[in-house]
């Protein structure tokens, strides 16, 4: 089991990872003594601070041949290698969990990176409008008045329209979507024939969900307007190579060029 000690030298917390029940910093330090254990705990996963290291006469320090921070005690220390450090973390959880996690931390990498991308990019609204994040309710407002996820209407306000609206249902899938259309706009740009339409992808699987145009806000059963889809749409400028947005597509009379 994951070693878990957090709050004060009052608290008390179980670690089963070593079958002992830690009365605090003190005890933790104490039974880690008597045990003579040499491992490497970090201090952030075990939630310690500075002051409660002092108070169980440890020091956070570093070992000579290794930047990773480990508690130094009377019974020395050792830094642990990455596979030990990881079988300490996540030995105790199924397969499934393990890859729940793998599911998460990756999704959260693919995000900050579909963000910086946006960010970085004038006119671009992939992340605003069609990202995992975006509620799904906000969809069908969007399908049902043209109003957009990120206050943007359709037409504006005389000339309003709707559309189909779409969102990812995974990062991933849209910054894999995203990269592999620039490369294609890329070197289409470097050949001298830059691509004036939507570079447009079928997945294996479904990568996004949405409602289709003039679905009713109320008053209707929403799930013979609700779709999921394996195409996508991106839509990356013809000059500069850069996304300005990419969202599933729920018609294919709506489809770019397919790749």
């Amino acid at each position: 089991m994951l070693l878990g000690v957090g709050g004060g030298l009052g608290a008390a917390v179980a670690v089963p990872a070593l079958g002992l029940v830690a009365r605090g910093v003190m005890g933790f330090a104490a039974d880690v003594s008597g045990m003579g254990l040499r491992g490497a705990y970090y201090a952030n996963s075990l939630g310690i601070n500075a002051l409660g290291l002092e108070a169980a006469g440890l020091t956070l320090g570093y070992d000579a041949v290794s930047p990773s921070p480990v508690l130094l005690g009377n019974a020395g220390s050792r830094a642990l290698s990455r596979g030990e450090e990881l079988r300490q973390r996540y030995g105790h959880l199924s397969g499934d969990q393990r890859r729940a996690i793998i599911w998460e931390r990756t999704e959260e990498i693919a995000r900050y990176q579909l963000k910086a991308m946006e960010a970085s990019t004038p006119g671009a609204h992939f992340m605003a409008r069609h990202s995992p994040q975006v509620d799904l309710y906000d969809q069908l407002v969007s399908a049902a008045t043209g109003l957009r996820p990120d206050g943007k209407i359709m037409g504006g306000w005389n000339k309003r329209f709707t559309v189909d609206s779409t969102q990812f249902l995974s990062n991933k899938d849209m910054l894999y979507g995203i990269s592999r259309a620039e490369r294609i706009q890329q070197y289409a740009i470097s050949t001298g024939n830059p691509i004036n339409d939507y570079i447009s992808f079928r997945f294996d699987y479904s990568v996004g969900e949405g409602f289709v145009k003039n679905t009713p806000m109320f008053g209707a059963d929403l799930t013979k307007f609700y779709r999921q889809t394996k195409f996508a749409n991106f839509g990356v400028d013809s000059t500069t190579g850069r996304a300005i947005t990419a969202f599933p597509v729920l018609s294919n009379t709506s489809l770019g060029t397919l790749y």
